[in-house]
Parts: structure tokens; sequence; C-alpha cells
């Protein structure tokens, strides 16, 4: 056996709920998760129930689900299913504060080994923020700030991410349904139901919206790409036009144009570069500026959240804008960060950008490490979060901070990096990781 490589969860807070057994009932509760070992085509897992409401549980059921790839061959402590586990004679009855332990199983595999998306205790939800906790959206908006989250329909079809991010997310960023594969992937066939539903469901929680993408060179469709330049030029318009249009005064901001620079300050060969030249940045504003003249309208790219080459290009290009009476508000600075890596310069980057005149905005935050999760990392990321907010509460411009998603379950970091993960402030079970107290503290 060897220790685990791809899984280590210890989840623990807590929510308020009320048990429905028949003598007492727990009204809230913490699960505990771990796999020590792993070898590779079956694992061993470890789970501890804490009790922390104020009255005993007498008899109680653990409900949580697998991916299809894992069968429980074994366990001990309790009576297992593949979907549960029941209290046995002998540990029906936890205590107020008590812990639970001696709970545990072997299980086999294929392909990777992931962690129940949730727990239930008597079909409680487990592991929750805890009680009287003020969510980040308040937090923030007590400090004039927002704060976001990124959301795709599934995102939204995902009960349990639905109601988190109802609560904490004051602001939602539309993560795929606008951009341009999803809104026109024929010429001049517009469709917005992914857009519509996920507005329509902002709308419901109370939360304001953020449109991306309305330029970038990916997910825009091949016939966009094999179009001769005076055709993709009108394309372009054309889509702006449609898009940015019938969002028009359901969006705050829009991502006009997505990641137009490389590494070293260049602007990066896309077929839009290729073909149009360096002029069609300031098009696709001037286009998203009569579409829609209210929407604060944003460049949007990676790697420049600290000084360097590429956040040097950008401001040079904002700033040639201004100069020039080219329409823009704002900068969004999508800050994919690695572990550790919060660059020392960010507040000094944000705060030139908004001496230019613009808004600031942090976009797309997460911070990846190296899989397995631990106390040691989670410590680390946490600091990571509590940096960049404080930057951006230390820049009056800085309007907010979005999160690419608040749950590890939806992450998009594993299918791009693998290996990696863990990147978000709440855990693949919903629960509150040290990077969620850090962004709570920051605001506080």
């Amino acid at each position: 056996m060897k220790l685990l490589h791809v899984l280590s969860l210890v989840l623990a807070s807590t929510v308020a709920v009320a048990a429905p057994t028949a003598t007492a009932a727990g009204d809230a509760c913490k699960v505990a998760y771990t796999v020590p070992n792993d070898w590779g085509s079956g694992f061993t897992a470890a789970v501890s129930i804490t009790n922390t409401s104020s009255t005993a549980i007498d008899g109680w059921t653990l409900t949580f689900s697998f991916p299809g790839n894992q069968r429980i061959t074994t366990g001990w402590g309790a009576t297992w299913t593949q979907t549960s586990a029941t209290a046995m004679s002998w540990n029906r009855t936890i205590a107020p504060g008590a812990t639970l332990t001696g709970l545990g199983f072997n299980a086999s595999y294929s392909g990777a080994n992931s962690s129940p998306a949730e727990f239930r205790l008597n079909g409680q939800l487990c592991n929750a923020p805890s009680p009287g906790t003020k969510p980040l959206r308040d937090l923030a908006a007590a400090k004039g700030k927002y704060f976001g989250s990124a959301m795709t329909v599934t995102e939204l079809e995902d009960t349990q991410n639905r109601d988190l991010t109802a609560r904490e997310a004051g602001v939602i960023t539309v993560g795929n349904e606008m951009k341009w594969d999803a809104t026109e992937p024929s010429r001049g066939q517009f469709t917005f139901t992914g857009g519509d539903r996920i507005w329509a469901g902002a709308v419901a929680a109370g939360q304001r919206v953020r449109g991306h993408t309305l330029v970038w060179h990916n997910q825009t469709p091949q016939w966009v790409q094999d179009l001769p330049a005076d055709q993709l030029r009108q394309a372009m318009l054309d889509h702006i036009r449609e898009v940015a249009g019938h969002y028009r005064g359901k969006v705050f901001a829009w991502d006009v144009v997505n990641e137009a620079f490389e590494e070293n300050g260049t602007r990066r060969q896309s077929f839009w570069q290729q073909k149009l030249g360096d002029g069609y940045l300031a098009e696709a504003f001037r286009a998203a500026r009569a579409a829609d003249p209210d929407a604060k309208l944003y460049y949007n790219d990676y790697n420049t959240d600290g000084l360097g080459a590429k956040s040097d290009a950008v401001y040079e290009l904002v700033k040639s804008f201004k100069q020039q009476g080219v329409p823009i508000d704002g900068v969004g600075f999508q800050s994919h960060l690695l572990l550790g890596g919060v660059p020392a310069s960010m507040r000094q980057n944000l705060q030139r950008f908004a001496d230019l005149g613009v808004d600031v905005a942090i976009t797309e935050l997460d911070v990846r490490m190296r899989l397995p999760a631990d106390s040691a990392k989670l410590a680390t990321q946490a600091a990571d979060y509590g940096a960049v907010a404080g930057a951006c509460l230390a820049v009056s411009r800085c309007v907010g901070i979005t999160t690419w998603s608040l749950s590890d379950k939806h992450s998009w970091i594993p299918s791009v990096f693998p290996g990696e993960g863990a990147a978000l402030p709440f855990d693949a079970a919903f629960a509150p990781k040290p990077a969620y107290q850090a962004l709570v503290t920051a605001f506080s």
C-alpha cells in the first residue's frame, strides 16, 4: 500500500438543521472523510461524525454518493451499502458535541478516486457554513465591494451549488453560456437559452450579472475563424450588436475582449490579430458601447496580476484607449494562481490601472495546488486568498472579487492541469475550507 496520491479531505464545519429522528435529533453535523491508503485499484477510507448540536442523536444514517467507478467491498463500524452507513446497536447514540470514530471501509475503483460530493445525516446536509456567519456577499458589500462566482448551467442545476452560490455570491459571471460558441454557433443564428437561464436564476437570488465574453480566440466556432478579413470584421460587429444588445440592461458589465496578449507582452497571434490587426480591440469596445451604453466595458486577461511584461502591455493598451477616447471602463485580472504565487506587486499593479481612470476587478480567482491537499497547503492557500482580498480592499477602484466557481466539485482545474486542483474556497462536498475563512476575515 502507498499513501493516497489523489485524495485526503477533512471536512470541518457546521450547519443548522433539524434531524427527523423519532427520538432526539441533532440540529448540526460535521463529517470528516479521509483516505489514508490508496493502492491504485482500491483504497481505505476512514469516516467520523461529529454531533455539533445541543441534543443527542439516537439512531442515525449517513448517506453519500460515489462516482460509478467506486464500489465498497468491506466496511466496519456501521452497516454499509454503496450509498449509506447505518448505526449499529452499540453506536446508535452520539452525544452533543461528541465525535463518533471507528467507521470506515475498503473499496475498489478504476480511473480517478474522488470523494463523495456530499454527506447527509438523517437527511440533513453536513459541512456547510457555520450558523450566524454572514455570507461573503454581505461582508463585501459592507466594504463597498462585491463578491461573486462564475456559474454555468450545469452548476445551476446542482441544487447544493445553486443554494451555496445564492448565499455567498452577490454577482454572477456567466461561465460559458454567453460565449460565441454558445450564442452564435452558426452565422446569424443566435440562441440565448443557457445565458437566459443563468440570468433568471441570478435575478431570483438577488444577484447582479457580468457578461463574459464577446471576443476571444477560444470557444469561437470554426466558421468564424475561416472568414476572410472583411467578413470577419463584420461578423464580430454583428455578434457584439446582437449578443450585447440582447442583454442590454440585464448585465452591469461585459468582458469585451479576452486574452489578447502573450506572456512577453506582444499581441497574441490569434486569428483576430492575424486577419484584423491591432485595431480590432478598439472596434470591439466601440461596438459594445453602441450595443449597451450603460454596461461597464472590461478588458480581461490572466497572468497580469503583478507588474511584468504582460501587465505592462495591457497598461499601455488601456492608456492609449483613454487617450484616443475608446470606451473602456475596467480591467479584469483573472488571478488563476499557483499555490503561494500571489505577486508581491499585486496591489501596486491594481493601483496603477486605477490611476488611469478605470475600475479594476478580480474576475476569475482560484488558487490551485498539487493533490492531495493537506493542512499545510490549505493554510498557504488561505493566506493567498487573504492576500488577494487585501490587495483589492486597498485599492478604492477595485470593485470586487469573483472566484471561478465556489466549490472544487465544479472547478475547471483538474481537467486542464492533471494532478492539480482543490483551488476554490469550498471543497467538493461544499464544506468551507480555510480559504473561505480567510475571505471572511479579510472582508470583516
